[in-house]
């Protein structure tokens, strides 16, 4: 396999897969706290507990991450729910149901494309993906051969 950068024929290269790995963190906190108060002929006592999760994701994660699926379920509901508003308005039809129609055709169109491309173009890139390198020296990116 050679892993020489074809742009400046350096040897540091690393697989896009690790760079994307490397570059993502999940970040977990829990906290305590307590207080107590007095007033109104009384003392008040109190404790809370709080946790909280969060990713963080470096730049150069993020340049060396997969190609994503386009989300068509997202646009198939939109056109689901367009369609509803659709048929409502009919039998009253004007300028909105004329809009809500042409949405609900837009949202089905595109969610189909969608569908169709993740299921024939994005394993054929995350395939090409799985197999990418990034040269360290001048940051090309290329399938080793």
């Amino acid at each position: 396999m050679n892993l020489a950068c074809p742009k400046c024929t350096g040897s540091e290269a690393r697989k896009l897969s690790l760079i994307y790995d490397e570059g993502r963190s999940t970040i977990r906190t829990q906290g305590t706290t307590s207080g107590a108060g007095f007033g109104g002929g009384g003392v008040g006592f109190g404790t809370a507990t709080t946790s909280s999760v969060g990713h963080q994701q470096t730049a150069l994660s993020k340049q060396a991450s997969p190609p994503a699926k386009r989300p068509w379920l997202l646009l198939a509901g939109l056109a689901a729910i367009c369609g509803m508003f659709t048929l409502g308005g009919l039998s009253s039809p004007g300028v909105g149901t004329l809009i809500m129609l042409a949405l609900t055709a837009w949202a089905g169109f595109t969610a189909m494309k969608w569908r169709a491309w993740n299921r024939n173009v994005q394993p054929e890139l995350h395939e090409r993906w799985s197999h990418s390198w990034m040269c360290s020296r001048c940051g090309e990116i290329f399938v080793a051969t």
